[in-house]
């Protein structure tokens, strides 16, 4: 997913994913999950988050838990709509 921080704000959105990196890695299931900030001059509060589950049930199970609330919670803090892409390819959708 993208996100985008206020001007000079998106290390906040930046702090509190990784503040919910670790725990998600080690929640069974979980391949990976990665944050990257925009090194682009067109785009400097871009934020991008993804995670990678072994499984559809992984996935829900995480879903269910209180981490994935509080990675809610940093998602309403995005200046704009957050964007999802679907990482098969597929075109990104609006939250």
């Amino acid at each position: 997913m993208t996100l985008t921080g206020a001007p000079g704000e998106s290390w906040r959105l930046a702090e509190a994913l990784r503040s919910l990196m670790v725990p998600v890695r080690a929640e069974r299931g979980c391949l990976h999950s990665r944050l990257v900030l925009s090194t682009e001059a067109a785009d400097p509060a871009s934020v991008r988050y993804a995670e990678e589950w072994d499984t559809e049930a992984d996935l829900r199970s995480h879903v269910r838990s209180e981490r994935f609330l509080r990675l809610l919670a940093v998602m309403e803090l995005s200046r704009e709509t957050p964007q999802l892409v679907d990482p098969a390819g597929a075109d990104a959708a609006e939250v």
